[in-house]
């Protein structure tokens, strides 16, 4: 009994030390806040959940969305129609509990196109302050697409039309009038008798050329079918004009933002606000990112610093910007703290209320462990538009790329490579700048973005 009880008081004295020793290093750990690392380039956008949120408070007015449901009668909407085109409008009824547009042969055109238009007035509105048209309907028979346009008319100064010779005539004024000419954005229809929800851009890129002129008159909605068919219906349920605001109705976030027709997975904040990183700085170390403004007549003051260990402060990169309609490319210089844990701070200030900066692929990068100067020449022999299940290198039963395959037997195959696009523009410029598409962005790639370096 005794010698049990020494043995127990000796486990007891054992265990009382072991957690004298493990106290200091759970509360070194508690302390200790976890930091990325930038092995490979680091999409901070992608770790808001390591970010600490200072401000960016979410202000409390804003405009409220334009709504309209079709459980009630809304007599301010009209089917609409073209002189040239022909005579008959698209049945345009209420149902009770919706908006029931029909198309039939009389909505025929000579180009194999069955098309709907109806519209209603709005309230002289500013474009720059919404974002999306939000549209519920289901749809039957002959409908495959659905999309809105600004304005019954387009007014604009001689020589701004993109289409100088179509839909217009001269009124006498200076001015031409174009039925419908500034276009919104289209969306596939799914026609199968259930409701659906689409979601389309207020802020679409306009075509070359094409310029606004507010104010937003009405809201044109277009209908049909790209094919020969002519009968179709689509039921509205509800139609509803987002405001811009209600995009960032969070301090702070991740979406998906065009600016020129460049897309981007965008971290967005409320100014005044700062987002903080732990972040270790690899050999040259950078920030880029590109930045725009929210909000139109809202600039905003963006900022980027780095504090060190000891608590200081280096400002890296600071600039002023009102632009809503382009990215604005910025990079900020961490080589100074390369292999430090230094607490990099995003952040945005505005004289204006409301305020929302944009923050486009914030990308932490630097350069590749075990780079060096003493590089070989690479040849890169490419081919477009060529599968690998036609590639005789790859197992096909026709011998149609013997030379590849004598170059793979001096080499290496890889059997699970994965292209960044199903589109050779996208894919091409992704290789030629190891980017992917979200540093990139997506849509005109006629040319890259300000700032992106290729292999050369």
């Amino acid at each position: 009994m005794m010698a049990k009880e020494k043995v127990s008081s000796r486990h007891l004295a054992e265990m009382a030390f072991s957690l004298l020793f493990a106290l200091p290093l759970l509360s070194c750990g508690e302390a200790r806040r976890e930091f990325l690392t930038a092995d490979v380039p680091l999409h901070l956008e992608e770790h808001l959940d390591h970010a600490r949120v200072i401000g960016s408070d979410v202000p409390e007015h804003g405009l409220e969305p334009i709504e309209w449901h079709f459980d009630v009668e809304q007599p301010d909407w009209q089917a609409a129609n073209d002189p040239q085109w022909p005579e008959e409008v698209p049945g345009l009824e209420w149902t009770g509990t919706s908006l029931l547009a029909t198309l039939s042969e009389e909505n025929h055109f000579p180009s194999e196109m069955t098309v709907g238009v109806f519209f209603v007035p709005v309230p002289n509105l500013r474009r720059a302050d919404w974002a999306d048209i939000l549209i519920r309907a289901r749809a039957r028979g002959a409908v495959d697409f659905i999309a809105f346009f600004f304005n019954l008319t387009y007014l604009a100064p001689e020589g701004d039309s993109l289409l100088a010779n179509v839909w217009q005539w001269d009124l006498g004024t200076g001015l031409r009038d174009v039925w419908f000419l500034h276009p919104g954005e289209f969306a596939g229809v799914i026609a199968d008798g259930n409701v659906h929800t689409y979601r389309l851009r207020v802020d679409h890129p306009s075509p070359p050329g094409l310029k606004w002129f507010d104010p937003w008159r009405e809201l044109v909605l277009m209908f049909g079918a790209q094919s020969g068919e002519s009968d179709g219906e689509l039921e509205v349920l509800s139609v509803s004009i987002v405001p811009k605001s209600a995009r960032y109705a969070e301090p702070t976030g991740v979406r998906f933002e065009g600016r020129e027709e460049y897309y981007r997975r965008t971290l967005y904040m409320h100014a005044p606000g700062r987002l903080e990183y732990d972040v270790q700085v690899p050999p040259d170390g950078r920030l880029d990112a590109a930045l725009a403004v929210a909000l139109p007549g809202m600039p905003v003051t963006f900022r980027v610093s780095a504090k060190s260990q000891d608590g200081t402060e280096t400002s890296l990169l600071q600039g002023d910007l009102s632009d809503t309609e382009t990215w604005t490319p910025g990079t900020a210089d961490l080589s100074e703290f390369v292999g430090q844990t230094v607490t990099l701070a995003l952040e945005a200030e505005s004289e204006s209320e409301g305020a929302v900066a944009l923050w486009g692929a914030p990308t932490l990068s630097g350069a590749r462990p075990g780079r060096s100067d003493d590089r070989p020449n690479v040849i890169f022999y490419v081919i477009d538009a060529a599968g690998a299940d036609l590639m005789s290198v790859y197992g096909y039963h026709r011998k149609n790329t013997p030379n590849l395959e004598l170059l793979a037997a001096e080499g290496v195959v890889f059997e699970h490579a994965y292209s960044n696009s199903a589109w050779t523009r996208p894919s091409t410029a992704s290789f030629l700048t190891s980017l992917q598409q979200s540093i990139l962005g997506v849509g005109n790639w006629d040319s890259l973005p300000p700032g992106v370096v290729t292999m050369h």
